[in-house]
């Protein structure tokens, strides 16, 4: 059950975090970008999947509160 509301909600304060960082912390950007650049492919793409599996298990408890 896929609801577009929540959908732009969540976008949204991914967009609001992302703007108060830049703004608040305007070097710390920079610093994790060229953090990100000195790592291995391999560990980017384990850096990924654990992302993506911890954000499906938050929306997942989420939805059972």
């Amino acid at each position: 059950m896929f609801s577009w509301n929540i959908f732009l909600a969540a976008l949204g304060l991914v967009c609001i975090i992302e703007g108060a960082v830049c703004f608040a912390l305007p070097d710390l950007p920079r610093k994790i970008l060229a953090a990100l650049l000195q790592r291995s492919s391999k560990s980017l793409r384990l850096m990924g999947i654990f992302t993506v599996t911890a954000g499906f298990l938050i929306i997942w408890i989420a939805g059972a509160l």
